[in-house]
C-alpha cells in the first residue's frame, strides 16, 4: 500500500508497505462427498506494518507471518 497523503488533522500518518501472501486450494469430489484442502500463507516476508484504516494502529501493528492449513468435508 502507498503512504496515505490526505489524512485528517488528528490522524497520525503511516508509511507505505508491501507484503507477500499465497493462497491455494484443491477440491476432490466423490458421488456424495466433497473434500477441500486449502493452504494460506500471509505476510511471508514478516514485515512490520500498520494499516492506516485500523482504529488501533498506534497500539498494535498488523499480524506477522501466518500459516493456515484447512480441510473441509461436505456431504
Amino acid at each position: 500500500m502507498n503512504r496515505a497523503h490526505q489524512i485528517f488533522p488528528l490522524e497520525t500518518p503511516t508509511a507505505g508497505y508491501a507484503t507477500f501472501s499465497i493462497r491455494a486450494s484443491f477440491t476432490v469430489t466423490q458421488q456424495h462427498l466433497s473434500h477441500s484442502f486449502a493452504v494460506n500463507a500471509f505476510n511471508l516476508n514478516d514485515r512490520l506494518y500498520r494499516n492506516h484504516l485500523s482504529l488501533i494502529k498506534e497500539l498494535a501493528p498488523e499480524m506477522g507471518r501466518n500459516f493456515k492449513l484447512l480441510y473441509n468435508v461436505r456431504f
